[in-house]
């Protein structure tokens, strides 16, 4: 089980993604996490829910509640549900004050509480934050408690993954995941319907975000991960854009890379978003050339797009789209020039331009390649996230190879 702690889950003002984090690493670790439960900062409630958790159990996973403010209480309901009385554990304390010291800061009185422990259990060591998490068992069943900050809550589960892996005494499951783009969820799921047959060895499953679908293939068998996954790839085609950890934006920096070409960016409707993303890659710097947020009309014409055609199409238009990418490309250098301009709202569309309208245009070595009218659902941030994301996968498609 895992147990989030903190009235900030709660109330909706923080959102949990340590228990997903967890659960999938247990899954892929051979275990399986039968309930997962969030509760606020209330003591009685959290020693309850320790001891209903643990019983009949061989692991419980538990986050949140560990700093040194009044609101942490995760120590203390943990030594309600032990019936063991909260001890100093010096070296802990000792490595706190050595953090404060490195950082050249005076440690406050409260800070003490993190070197609190229930007797008899061990610290796990935190080397990002201050609050070491707590190791112990509650009866026959084993408690591991985090910080409630995701980074360090990840750093710290990774020294945890191989004991945790001879307590389950199952073989480790395998995790493939191929991401999707330009296909509908509902075609995606007809394409595949066989592999996702109940009981069938891989497991397959579906998730969607941003437009983005990810299908997961998890087995402990590598050939049969393997033969599934080359099914996948027939069955789907070129939407398929990378696999595991790779996104959108990093299997277009590859394919560039690979190909030995520059990019250089006009972006109106996004404003930026695509050099971000691009950006966010290590080695964009080989590709990306140039990117200017050109968001008004008079952004616009300093590029060099004359203004009889900003009046005759307007500023959101195919036409204005294609000289955008034409001229980013002439001044930059570079080998393309994509532009995106559009409608992300809530305002500013018309009967022939709605709101969620964005034209896509990319010039190369040969011209102007390619240009695409799309309609985008949703409101004006979804928009912009996925407008420069089907600006990267016009452009991956666009390029080839």
């Amino acid at each position: 089980a895992v147990l989030s702690i903190g009235s900030e889950l709660t109330s909706g003002r923080t959102q949990d993604s340590n228990a997903a984090f967890l659960a999938s690493e247990v899954r892929r670790l051979g275990g399986r996490v039968d309930e997962i439960r969030s509760l606020p900062d209330d003591l009685p409630a959290m020693a309850r829910a320790l001891r209903e958790l643990a019983r009949g159990r061989s692991l419980l996973l538990v986050t949140g509640g560990l700093g040194p403010t009044e609101d942490d209480r995760t120590r203390q309901a943990l030594a309600r549900a032990s019936g063991r009385p909260l001890r100093l554990h010096r070296p802990s304390l000792e490595a706190i004050q050595a953090r404060f010291r490195r950082a050249g800061r005076a440690m406050t009185a409260n800070n003490r509480l993190q070197a609190l422990f229930p007797a008899g259990a061990l610290p796990l060591p935190n080397a990002q934050g201050t609050a070491p998490g707590i190791r112990m068992r509650l009866a026959s069943c084993r408690v591991l408690a985090f910080p409630g900050v995701p980074s360090e809550m990840r750093a710290m589960w990774e020294p945890c993954r191989g004991g945790v892996a001879r307590e389950l005494g199952r073989p480790p499951l395998l995790l493939r995941r191929l991401h999707v783009f330009g296909l509908a969820e509902s075609e995606v799921d007809r394409r595949m319907r066989r592999l996702m047959a109940p009981g069938r060895d891989p497991e397959a499953g579906l998730t969607v975000s941003d437009a983005v679908i990810t299908v997961s293939l998890t087995s402990s068998s590598p050939a049969r991960i393997a033969g599934d996954e080359k099914a996948l790839r027939r069955l789907l085609g070129r939407a398929v854009f990378g696999v595991d950890g790779e996104g959108l934006a990093a299997a277009v920096v590859a394919r560039l890379r690979r190909r030995r070409r520059t990019l250089a960016l006009a972006e109106s409707a996004t404003g930026g978003l695509i050099s971000h993303l691009v950006t966010e890659v290590p080695g964009a710097s080989k590709v990306l050339w140039e990117g200017r947020a050109v968001y008004t009309v008079a952004a616009k014409r300093r590029l060099g797009v004359p203004a009889p055609l900003l009046k005759r199409h307007g500023p959101v238009s195919e036409a204005v789209t294609r000289e955008l990418a034409s001229r980013i490309r002439r001044v930059s250098g570079a080998t393309y020039g994509l532009a995106v301009t559009g409608l992300a709202g809530p305002s500013g569309g018309t009967r022939k331009t709605p709101v969620g309208t964005c034209f896509l245009a990319l010039a190369g070595p040969r011209g102007l390649q390619a240009a695409r009218r799309i309609f985008l659902l949703g409101e004006r941030a979804l928009v912009k996230r996925r407008a420069a994301l089907a600006a990267l996968d016009f452009l991956r498609l666009s390029v080839g190879g």
